[in-house]
Order: C-alpha cells, then sequence, then structure tokens
C-alpha cells in the first residue's frame, strides 16, 4: 500500500501589471490587488507615477536592474522559476511594454 497521492506544485506565475497612462487612480482593481497581494513585485520603472503611489503605500519591491528586453525577460522568468509566484509591473499597458513578448515567449516555452 503507498500513501496518499501529493499532487505538483502549481506552475510559477507571473501576473504582468500594467501601471497605466500616468496616476494610480486609473489603475483597475484587478492591479491592485496585485500590487498589494503580497507577491514578490519586481517594477521595471519605480519612478513612475503610478509606481510612486503604489510605493508610497509600503509595499516592498526589487527594482528591475536590466535594461534590454530580453535580459529583463530572462530575469523575470528565472525569479519566477525561484519564488513560484510573482507581479512583474511596468508603466503603460502590460502588452505594449517592449520585454512582454520576450517574457511570454521565454513563459511558455519554460513552463511558467
Amino acid at each position: 500500500m503507498t500513501g496518499p497521492r501529493r499532487s505538483a506544485p502549481p506552475p510559477p506565475t507571473v501576473h504582468l501589471v500594467g501601471l497605466g497612462p500616468g496616476s494610480a487612480e486609473l489603475l483597475t482593481l484587478r492591479s491592485w490587488e496585485l500590487l498589494a497581494s503580497g507577491l514578490p513585485m519586481r517594477i521595471r520603472d519605480p519612478s513612475f507615477e503610478a509606481a510612486q503611489t503604489v510605493l508610497a503605500r509600503g509595499f516592498e519591491f526589487e527594482p528591475v536592474e536590466e535594461r534590454d528586453p530580453d535580459a529583463i525577460a530572462a530575469s523575470v522568468i528565472a525569479w519566477a522559476r525561484e519564488v513560484g509566484a510573482c507581479v512583474y509591473a511596468m508603466p503603460g499597458h502590460p502588452l505594449q511594454a517592449p520585454e512582454t513578448v520576450a517574457i511570454l515567449t521565454r513563459a511558455r516555452s519554460q513552463g511558467v
């Protein structure tokens, strides 16, 4: 007889959050929920207006050191694999950021 079956851990997850066009007042409720979730968070541009409002609320984050979109993607995917679930925030709409396609491509190929 074998013991209880253990389910596999969920795959790593990166939540992409767009910080909108400027003011934090324009963020969606879902964006605020993710930013306030307590998940590890990286912000590409902490000086962006909405990011400043988020940070003023005391949310912890790591800055993004890389500048090249492919380097950002590699770093974010490696980080997600390390922490399991995380939030990556960037100015504007998440699908318009230059690193988004690279992040999504790497995520798909690496099981994130």
